[in-house]
This record gives C-alpha cells, sequence and structure tokens, in this order.
C-alpha cells in the first residue's frame, strides 16, 4: 500500500515542485518593494546586481516547509503579486490538495545556481528532501525520499532589489554526450499567449515507474 501511495504522490508531485511553471508571471512592476537581501552593487553603473547568494536564499524558502502551502508567507516577499499568485493556485488545485498531509516535512539541501545577470535569468539545479506518509501525522511506515527539480528563474527589478516572474521547469542535456539540446520551454513572442499556463512533465523516478508499470499491464492483457 505504501509502495502504491509513493509512486502515486511521487507523480502528483511533479505539477508542483518537480514539473515547470511554463510562463508563469510576466507581470508589470508590482506595486510593493522588492527584496533586498544579499544584493550587490555594480561598482560600474551603480545598479543593483542578482546574486547566487540571493537566488540560493529564494530556493531554500521555496523548498523548506512543513506542508503543502505552509510557507507561502515566506516566499511570498520574492515574487512579484502575479507570480505569487500562479503559485498559490496551482497549490489549490485538487489534485494537490488530495496529497496534503501524506507529502510532508520539505528540506532544502543544496543546490547550484548558474546567473545571467544580462538577463536577471538564473538556472538552478535543488536537492530537496522530504517525506512520504501512509497516513497523515502517522510516522510509523514514513519514507523519506530524495528529489531534484531544476528550474529557470527570471527576475525583475524593482527599486533596489530584485523579484521573480517567471519560473520554469527545464530538462537538461550534456552537449557533448548528446545530439539533443535542452528542452527549455521557451516561447517565443508569438507563442507566449499559447503558452500562458503551460505546465510541461519533468522525467523523473515515479513517473518512469508509473509507465513501466503501465506497459507491463498492456503486455499482460
Amino acid at each position: 500500500m505504501l509502495k502504491f501511495l509513493s509512486v502515486a504522490i511521487g507523480v502528483v508531485l511533479i505539477f508542483l515542485l518537480g514539473f515547470g511553471f511554463g510562463q508563469m508571471g510576466k507581470s508589470s512592476t508590482p506595486a510593493k518593494e522588492a527584496k533586498k537581501a544579499e544584493v550587490v552593487t555594480d561598482k560600474k553603473g551603480d545598479e543593483a546586481v542578482l546574486t547566487q547568494d540571493f537566488v540560493t536564499e529564494f530556493l531554500m524558502v521555496y523548498y523548506t516547509k512543513k506542508d503543502l502551502s505552509e510557507n507561502r508567507n515566506r516566499y511570498k516577499e520574492y515574487m512579484t503579486d502575479t507570480m505569487y499568485n500562479q503559485v498559490v493556485n496551482l497549490e489549490n488545485q485538487p489534485t494537490n490538495q488530495t496529497y496534503k498531509g501524506f507529502v510532508v516535512d520539505f528540506e532544502y539541501k543544496d543546490s547550484t545556481v548558474y546567473l545571467d545577470n544580462k538577463k536577471n535569468t538564473a538556472i538552478v539545479k535543488v536537492n530537496y528532501n522530504n517525506t512520504l506518509l501512509a497516513k497523515k501525522n502517522d510516522y510509523s511506515q514514513a519514507r523519506t525520499e530524495s528529489n531534484t527539480a531544476t528550474l529557470r528563474l527570471n527576475f525583475t527589478k524593482v527599486g533596489d532589489g530584485f523579484l521573480l516572474n517567471y519560473m520554469e521547469s527545464i530538462i537538461l542535456v550534456d552537449a557533448e554526450n548528446s545530439k539533443q539540446y535542452a528542452d527549455v520551454n521557451i516561447a517565443t513572442p508569438d507563442e507566449e499567449l499559447e503558452a500562458e499556463g503551460e505546465i510541461l512533465p519533468e522525467v523523473t523516478k515515479a513517473s518512469q515507474e508509473t509507465e513501466t508499470s503501465t506497459e507491463t499491464t498492456e503486455e499482460g492483457e
């Protein structure tokens, strides 16, 4: 039962943590003060510069929580209003709410951050743990899972700081060992309206197990 629940929960999690938020955000300048922590100044232009420490700080806040939506008041100050509202809407989806209380104790472990300061964009690879429960508040059969998410984050400069206004999942491919390039779900200007709100799947262990199980069932029939 726990194994089945773990696979089911793993599939659902991709809608919230392992998956992207395709074309989320893209808002106008929000009417609130931007987060200023760990933002340094460019000596040449005296302008605020996005830093790895600031991005890491956001990731720690976003991937650390006791349960679904418990950390809203903490990650809210790092996002534009539009971005925040879209993340909240995603958390409130019935599919995600169904497993609230069964997937708990999210803990940020570490991350790798690559910055593009010209575009205020970051490519990040985040490692985090969570706990799967067979029954709510019952840790007798609890199991800890290790997870990895790869995201592209875009920040907008507001005043002396930055706010997240775009977040999506990406899949990185080693160009030296593969002819395929990374699937980054980037929309061109003409495609932006069609891509708004799109969520693309990311290959995870749980989803692979589900596909394998489906294929086995079909062969048996």
